[in-house]
C-alpha cells in the first residue's frame, strides 16, 4: 500500500481556470531573438486581473501554431470593432494556466525558488466547428435562437409590469450580443461531408489484433473489402507490439517497487493515447476513400465480457477436458496481450470523424466469427437505422 500512495508535491502550485473569453487578452509584439539575435513579432498573453505587467510568450509548436493566431486575429478585430462582433464567436472558449516542472531546474537554487522550479504552461479548448465558415454558420444560428427567445421572454414580461433595473440591464446586453452576433471571424471555407448512404465502415475490437474493419454495402448487406489494424497502419504497425512490450515491462517494475514498499508511478498511458489517435486517423481516412457515409462502432459496455468469453472458447479448443492447462493458457493470455482502453480508442475515433463530418453510429459486436466478420455485422446491425 505504501508503493501505491501519490507523490506530494513540495509547492502547492494550483491551477487558474478562466471561463470567459475576455480573461485573455493577445497581442503581437516585437524582440530579439536570444540566439539568432533577429527581431521577430511573436505572440504574447495577458490575464485578466493579473495586470498589463505580467505579459507571457506563447511557445508552442507547429501543429498548435495556427490556433493561437486565430487567438490573436480574432481578439484583434474584436478590440477595433465591439459593437459589430461578439465574443461568443471567437475560437477561445475557456482556458487554465496550469504548472509543470522545469526539466532544466537541476541545480539547489532552481530548486529552492518557486518561479525557477516550475513554468507555467496554458492549456486551451476551443470548439472545433468554429474552425470553418460553414461551422462557425451553424452556431451562430443556435446561439441567436437562443438570444432572440430571451428578448422575447423579456418582451412579454414588459407587457404586464414594468422592468426593474437589472432586468433593463440584461435586456439591453441581449440586444447588443444580438447584433454582434450577426457577424462572424473570418473562417476558411470548407465544404461539408457527403457521403454514400448506401455505404458504411463497420469497426470491431479484439485483445489480440486490437481492431478491424469493414467496408459494406448496406444495399446488398454484403463486404466490399476488410482491413486489419496491420494493413492500415503500415509502417506504424510495429508500435503496437513495442507498446505491449512496454506494458509487460513496467508492470513488472511496477510490482517489484511495490513489493520494496516505493512509489510505483509508473506508466505508458501517454503511448497508449498516441496509438488511439493514430490509429482514428487510419480508419478516418479509410472512410474517406470509399466515401463511406457512416462509421459504426460497437458497443463498449459488456465488451470486455465478450472478449473473455472468446478467450475461454479458444483455451477449451486447444485443451479439451483439461481444466488446468486451460487455466494456465488463459493466464498466459492474458500477460502476453494486455487489455485495451476501448474507451478512449472510440472516443478517438469519434473525435477524428467528428473533424471531417462523417456521422458516427454505435452498433453490437457479436461474441463468435472472426475478427473482419464481426466488423462487418457491426455495420450492418443499424442498418435499419442508418438507410
Amino acid at each position: 500500500m505504501e508503493g501505491k500512495t501519490p507523490k506530494i508535491r513540495k509547492f502547492p502550485l494550483y491551477p487558474i481556470a478562466f471561463y470567459s473569453s475576455d480573461d485573455l487578452r493577445w497581442s503581437l509584439i516585437k524582440r530579439e531573438d536570444p540566439k539568432t539575435k533577429d527581431i521577430k513579432e511573436r505572440i504574447f498573453v495577458t490575464f485578466k486581473g493579473m495586470g498589463r505587467n505580467r505579459i507571457f510568450e506563447i511557445c508552442c509548436g507547429r501543429r498548435q501554431l495556427p490556433i493561437f493566431q486565430i487567438f490573436l486575429e480574432d481578439w484583434q478585430l474584436y478590440q477595433g470593432n465591439e459593437k459589430e462582433y461578439s465574443l461568443d464567436m471567437v475560437l477561445l472558449r475557456s482556458a487554465s494556466l496550469v504548472w509543470r516542472k522545469c526539466k532544466e531546474s537541476s541545480s539547489k537554487e532552481a530548486a529552492n525558488s518557486l518561479m525557477d522550479a516550475y513554468e507555467p504552461y496554458l492549456k486551451v479548448t476551443i470548439d472545433i466547428d468554429n474552425l470553418t465558415t460553414e461551422g462557425a454558420g451553424v452556431i451562430r444560428d443556435e446561439k441567436l435562437k437562443d438570444v432572440e427567445r430571451r428578448i422575447q421572454n423579456y418582451g412579454k414580461l414588459a407587457e404586464d409590469k414594468d422592468l426593474t433595473p437589472n432586468q433593463k440591464t440584461n435586456l439591453k446586453q441581449l440586444k447588443s450580443r444580438e447584433t454582434g452576433l450577426g457577424n462572424c471571424f473570418p473562417r476558411p471555407s470548407k465544404p461539408a461531408y457527403e457521403g454514400n448512404a448506401n455505404i458504411a465502415i463497420g469497426i470491431s475490437f479484439c485483445r489480440q489484433k486490437v481492431i478491424a474493419a469493414a467496408i459494406v454495402d448496406l444495399k446488398k448487406g454484403k463486404a466490399i473489402v476488410y482491413r486489419t489494424a496491420q494493413q492500415l497502419l503500415g509502417k506504424d504497425y510495429s508500435q503496437i507490439p513495442e507498446y505491449r512490450h512496454r506494458q509487460r515491462t513496467n508492470r513488472n517494475k511496477r510490482r517489484k517497487l511495490q513489493l520494496q514498499g516505493k512509489n510505483a508511478s509508473i506508466t505508458e498511458a501517454g503511448q497508449g493515447v498516441h496509438l488511439n489517435r493514430v490509429l482514428a486517423k487510419a480508419f478516418v481516412r479509410l472512410a474517406e476513400e470509399y466515401n463511406a457515409g457512416v462509421i459504426v462502432l460497437p458497443k463498449t459496455d459488456g465488451l470486455r465480457e465478450i472478449i473473455q468469453s472468446g478467450i475461454e472458447a479458444m483455451a477449451e479448443q486447444k485443451y479439451p477436458k483439461d481444466k488446468s492447462r486451460q487455466r494456465q493458457f488463459l493466464k498466459e493470455y492474458r500477460i502476453s496481450v494486455h487489455n485495451w482502453d476501448y474507451f478512449r480508442l472510440r472516443r478517438s475515433i469519434e473525435e477524428r470523424a467528428a473533424k471531417v463530418g462523417i456521422p458516427v453510429k454505435v452498433g453490437c459486436q457479436p461474441s463468435k466469427g472472426y475478427l473482419p466478420q464481426k466488423a462487418q455485422q457491426v455495420a450492418l446491425s443499424v442498418l435499419e437505422r442508418v438507410v
